[in-house]
Parts: C-alpha cells; structure tokens; sequence
C-alpha cells in the first residue's frame, strides 16, 4: 500500500499481505518526493519482468536518482513489488490422503518461504500474473495442490500402523518432502526455508484401527498353534496304538519263548523316530516358522536362536545372543548381526575377515537372506549356521506360548539405547597397548557428535581418552581402542562414557557402562621409533580436494588411518558414502611405506588396480578411496659432498638417529671433512631435523658455513638445491625421488 501526506510518502504492506504490485507510470510523480519504505518490508522493481533492483527498508530522498542508476525507463513497463523482508510462515493442513488400506490421514504443520529478488521473473509470471494483491492465504491455496500431490505419492504405499509409529519412515517422508518442495517452489520464485517436522493426523479411532489389524496377525498364530495342538495329539495316539501293538506282540513272543527284548527296544525307538514326535512337556513351544538362526556345525551344534524384534549378533564377545568359540579368531568379537526391516531379513558383517556363504565372501556389508541360506564364520572352528524364515512369531524371544493366551507386547524400546563394550574385561599388558571398545547404535535414531571418553587410573597413561566418532546410524556398529601406556605395576581400571546429539539436537551423556581391568605385572622397555621419510599424501579431487598430508609430520605409531571417521587422520569427505569410515591404512615398515585396505566396502586400488594385500607405495602412485583420488609423493633428502677425494652421496634420513646430524673434521661427525681441510673446524656445523624439515646451524666455526654463497648467523632450513659451503669443501641438499 503507498501513502502519502504531500511531503513523504510511505510504502507498507499489511500483515496479511505476500505482495503487493504497482506499476511505476501510475505512481511516478511520487520520485520526486521523499519516499519511505516501512520496517519489514522491501520494494522489489522490475522492467518488462524482469528484477532491476532492490531497495531495503528505509527513507530515501532522491528515489528517481537511484531508479535512472538502475537504467529503469518509466516510460516503459516498470513495476514494483512489496514483499516481506524476511521470512513467511504458511500453515499446512493437507486432508484425505489415503493409505495402502484407504484409510483417510491427514499432515498438519507450517511451510517457511522466501520470495527470491533473483527469481522475480518467475514470482512475477505465476504467482501475481493479473494481480495487484497476493495474500499469505492465496499462497497457501496455490500451493496446497502441489504439497497434497507429493505426500499422497508417498503416503499410498504405507499401512497406517507404519504411519503411526515408525520414526525411520516419518524421517524419510520429511527428507522426501522437502526435497519436492524445492523444486517445485523454485518454479514459482520462491524459495523454501524450513520444512518442521511432519505431524499426521489421524482418525479418533486410529488406536482402534491399528489393534484391529493387528489382531488378524494375532488370530493367524492361534490358528497355527491350535492346528499344531492337533497334530500333536494325533500323533501321540498313533505312538500309543502303536506301542501297545509291540507290546501284545512282545507278550506273543515270551508265550513262545522267542523273546528279544534288544529287538523291540529298536523297533519302539525307530517307530519313534518316524513319527517325530515331540514330548509334551505342558506348553506350546513357538512354532518351528518363526524366524530363527540354527547351529549346523561348532561349539553350539544343534542350538536354536530366534532372531529378535531388533536383531540377533553373532560373535565371539558373550553378549552376543550366537556365540562363536572365543579360541577361533578369526571371528571377530562383534562379527555380525542379522535383523529385519521393511518386511525383510538382512545379514550385516562388521567383521575383520568377513562371513562365507558358499563361494562368496562377504565382508563390512549388508546382504537380502532367503530362508535356508547358509553361512560360515571363523576359519579354525568353520562355524556354520543357518537361517530359517516363515511366518514371524508375536511371542517374545525365549518365551513360550500357552495355548489360547495371545502374547504380551514388547517393552517399548528406550529413547536412546546405546551399547558400549569393552572387549576383554581383564587384560594382562607389559608395554604400550590398544584396548578395543565396541560402540553399538541399538536405536531407531540417528545420533551425532558421538564422542568416547574414558576414566583412568591414575598410573595408566591413556594417549587418546577421547575418540570423536561422529555420526553413527541406527544399527550402526564401531569398534575404537584407547593406546594406554603402563608406567608403573599394579591393577588399574578403565571406565567408558559417551557423549552425544540426538535427533532433537540435545546433548545427553551416558555413563554406568561396565568397566575393564589392566594388569600390568612388568614393564617392558620402549623400542627405538622409527624414523619416518619425508612423503607426502595429496587428495587431488572431490570436496577436500587440494588437501595435503605430510606423512613424517603425523605421529607414526602402529598406521595413519584413511577413511570418514573423526579419529582418522587422514580425512576423507563425510558426505561420500563410497568411502568407509575405516577405509584403509598407511604403515611405514623398514624405511618404507605400504598401504593395506582395513575390510572398505568399495575396495581401495593402487594405479586402477584392487590391492587385497599389504602394497608398497612408490611415489607417483595413485591411491583411489571411493570416488576420491589420492597421490602419493615420496622424496628422500640427501647431502652430496664434493672434495679432493671425489663425490660422495649421503642419505640423511637413514644416517638421523638422534636430534641432529654433525659435520666437521671430528671422527664422531656424523658428516666427516677431509682432515687435513684446517679451514674446516673439528665440529664445525649441524642438520637438525624439526617438524619434518632439515636445518643447518653453524656451532661456533672458525671461518663461518655458507649456504648459496651467504654466511649464516642462525640456524636456515634447507630448500631443495641449496649449496652449502664448509672450508674448501662444497656440499648439495637435494630432495630425489627413492632410488633415484
């Protein structure tokens, strides 16, 4: 709305108001006036449709100046348009949309948009074609169709108990939502600014409706197991008639005298077998389809475990509910785990060696199981087992159903039930150690900012108390480890506890987790370090392209971990599912550098190639990660000395074993002069090696050292190709590919 007394004139919209247009020839005579634009409000101004300029709120004196610096000719079909200037709230009541069962749902919550001064071509084209006024509630209506459109599409396919109570499904209905709005308001100029949880509503009697269904399962498991009371007393009178059958048989024989009772001992035995008949003990066991993991082979032949609501794990470690021999490992303590989503069962391995089904190994991935499939795990026991599916069992994992009592309903699962296990309680160590700690997600949340701490003993120096973990998925399993390091006997105790962001962006802290104990009962000496050569780790494409990672500068302890993790250090991008949390690792053994592949679910190559085995790194290589590129430099530094004797190359990285390399006409000189040289000093100058890189100092010399033909006064660090000058005898530092 434009007012106006005479002197000022003030634009303003109404609270109601989306936008509000006029064509500038109508008001141009107000130019040549003050104009005031009101607090929340900004004037958009387009020519034949298209955006010219913006103005802000605020008074402005010479409004015609800043339209002719727009090149806006009034002449010609200019407009201006009013909107908020900041964000609008639009309500979302979307009804009668229709389940898989044609059930009538509706959403209900608030829309946040923008108008887009970039995109007012197409705000201008759409939404106000033909009017001078769109209000807040125009939007809502015009966009109501498109909103409608996108959930039914989604909506169609879900029961409404999934609706009602599945947290994962109502995310992903959010995601999906969010995603289509975009595009379709970025059609009509607008821009969205924030989707709010998704909020269904249902009918009054939906409890009602979701029991109902629910019920017909219910009804189904009473059919089964009153059938299987049937064939049960039915076999049972066969055995009967049977076993009365063999006993006037065997009272026929002892009246002849032919009596064997060995024989008709077999004969009840293998008529037995043959009709299977299962002892009644007072209860109905659940029914044989449940879905279940059988023993075929190991320590627990012949044991049965039905796969819970949640999962069932399968490893060494004895929380699992199918453990494997704890001697066998080659199975990992947290090997794998089989669980049941979206109507269908899958078998997940976060093993180190990986899980055998038939020819095929499969290893840190998630794979369909079919009732009746096969697998194996561990190498020494071969522990195999074996999955059976049929109609799932509403009885509690362990339970037993009496006949005619419906089972009771699960516990309902706690908001943010998290595992955290020390792998073995009781470690025996002797030097510096890794204590392996497994983390599991058992929600149905997605929770960030994951961090493991620890609390120590005193004398139990641990290097790395805390472990930032990051994001970990619903499901999600990882396993950490603390470096301790003893400096002193005793029993000493390590306690986990974890921090984190749940999904409502809260952070919790969980502690009470069951701690671990270190026996230390000697102290074993700590081995020399090994000395790193200079290389270096370039990602060459992808977001953290340019990154670069010099290898002699990252503390070399056991390996340099690659991969999405927080604790790795090298870092890949978080975003790039193709690359695995703990992708693959850098070990530098006898003065040189190998790459190993840590169980990656995409594999890592060297130059195009799968490596499946430790692989040496030779500078140029090309290590791909994922989607990402890495290159691999290697330079070894070296002095070159030239004098009377001849030339002489010297390998600095493998001479350096202590903080400094000597040169000077003295026998312990790392770096000899000739002797007879008086102008060289018997200790004339040293290389220190700091933060990777080599310096030179001079240490009190007679006649100075020089480097490019300049005395030095303080200690320079040496640049590839810099020629240093001690007495009579000429040295290069040169950096030169290995072996070259």
């Amino acid at each position: 709305m434009v007012f106006g007394n005479g002197k000022i004139r003030v634009w303003k919209r109404e609270p109601n108001e989306f936008g509000r247009r006029f064509e500038i020839r109508d008001i141009k005579g107000l130019f040549r006036k003050h104009i005031t634009i009101e607090a929340g409000t900004k004037a958009l101004f387009l020519q034949g449709g298209r955006f010219a300029g913006e103005l802000p709120p605020g008074t402005y004196k010479d409004i015609g100046g800043v339209i002719k610096a727009w090149r806006i000719d009034i002449a010609e079909k200019a407009t201006v348009i009013l909107v908020d200037v900041g964000d609008v709230s639009l309500d979302m009541h979307i009804e009668d949309l229709l389940t898989k069962e044609s059930v009538h749902v509706g959403v209900s919550g608030n829309v946040t948009i923008q108008a887009e001064a970039q995109e007012l071509n197409k705000l201008f084209s759409n939404l106000m074609k033909g009017r001078e006024l769109l209000e807040i509630h125009d939007v809502e209506v015009l966009l109501e169709g498109e909103m409608k459109n996108i959930l039914q599409a989604k909506v169609k396919d879900c029961s409404v108990k999934e609706l009602y109570g599945n947290l994962e499904l109502k995310k992903e209905l959010e995601q999906d939502f969010e995603h289509q709005m975009k595009t379709t308001l970025e059609r009509t100029g607008l821009k969205l600014v924030q989707v709010p949880a998704v909020e269904f509503v249902f009918p009054e009697d939906i409890e009602e409706i979701v029991k109902r269904r629910g019920g017909l399962h219910v009804k189904e498991e009473d059919i089964i197991i009153q059938e299987r009371e049937l064939e049960l007393q039915e076999r049972k009178l066969k055995l009967k008639e049977k076993e009365e059958e063999l006993k006037a048989k065997k009272r026929e024989i002892e009246k002849k005298g032919e009596i064997d009772e060995l024989k008709v001992k077999k004969e009840v035995e293998e008529e037995k077998r043959k009709l299977e008949v299962i002892e009644p003990e007072g209860e109905i066991k659940i029914p044989a389809h449940a879905p279940k993991i059988v023993v075929l082979s190991g320590v627990n032949a012949g044991k049965e475990y039905l796969v819970e609501e949640d999962g069932i794990g399968i490893g060494r470690n004895g929380s699992n509910k199918v453990v494997i021999d704890n001697n066998d490992l080659s199975a990992s303590r947290f090997h794998a785990k089989v669980f049941f989503k979206n109507g269908e069962y899958f078998f997940q391995d976060h093993s180190a060696n990986g899980t055998r089904f038939g020819s095929r190994t499969v290893r840190k991935e998630t794979t369909k199981l079919q009732s009746g499939a096969v697998f194996e795990v561990g190498k020494t026991s071969k522990t195999r087992l074996q999955f059976i599916h049929g109609n799932i069992s509403d009885a509690a994992p362990g339970e037993t159903v009496m006949p005619g009592v419906p089972p009771q309903p699960p516990m309902p699962e706690l908001p943010i039930p998290i595992e955290v296990n020390i792998s073995e309680q009781e470690v025996q160590i002797n030097r510096e150690s890794k204590i392996y700690v497994s983390i599991e997600n058992k929600s149905n949340q997605t929770i960030s900012d994951v961090t493991l701490s620890s609390e120590f003993s005193n004398k139990l120096v641990v290097k790395n108390d805390k472990i930032l973990i990051g994001r970990l998925l619903p499901g999600d399993i990882t396993e950490e480890y603390w470096i301790v390091d003893p400096i002193a006997k005793g029993i000493f105790s390590i306690k986990p506890g974890l921090s984190y962001t749940d999904e409502n962006g809260n952070l919790q802290r969980e502690d009470g987790f069951k701690p671990g104990r270190i026996v230390v009962l000697e102290i074993e000496p700590k081995p020399e370090p090994p000395v790193p050569i200079s290389a270096t780790v370039k990602i060459i494409n992808g977001a953290n392209k340019g990154e670069e990672y010099p290898l002699d500068k990252i503390a070399i302890t056991e390996d340099i971990r690659i991969g999405r993790c927080h604790a790795c250090e090298i870092r890949m991008d978080e975003n790039d599912r193709t690359a695995s949390r703990h992708h693959a690792r850098l070990l530098f053994e006898n003065g040189a550098y190998f790459i190993e592949d840590t169980w990656s679910r995409n594999v890592t190559k060297v130059d195009g190639r799968e490596i499946n085995e430790k692989t040496r790194l030779r500078d140029k290589n090309r290590i791909e990660i994922g989607r990402a590129v890495l290159s691999f430099s290697e330079r070894e530094r070296t002095i070159t000395v030239r004098d009377g004797r001849g030339m002489d190359t010297i390998r600095l990285d493998e001479i350096r074993r202590r903080r400094d390399i000597r040169i000077g006409r003295c026998p312990v000189c790392e770096i000899r002069m000739d002797e007879k040289d008086r102008t060289a000093s018997r200790h004339h100058a040293r290389i220190i090696f700091e933060d990777s890189e080599y310096f030179i100092e001079d240490i009190c010399s007679a006649d100075g050292t020089f480097v490019n033909g300049v005395v030095i006064e303080e200690k320079k660090r040496l640049e590839d190709g810099d020629e240093i000058k001690i007495g009579h005898i000429l040295m290069q530092f040169r950096r030169v590919v290995m072996g070259g």
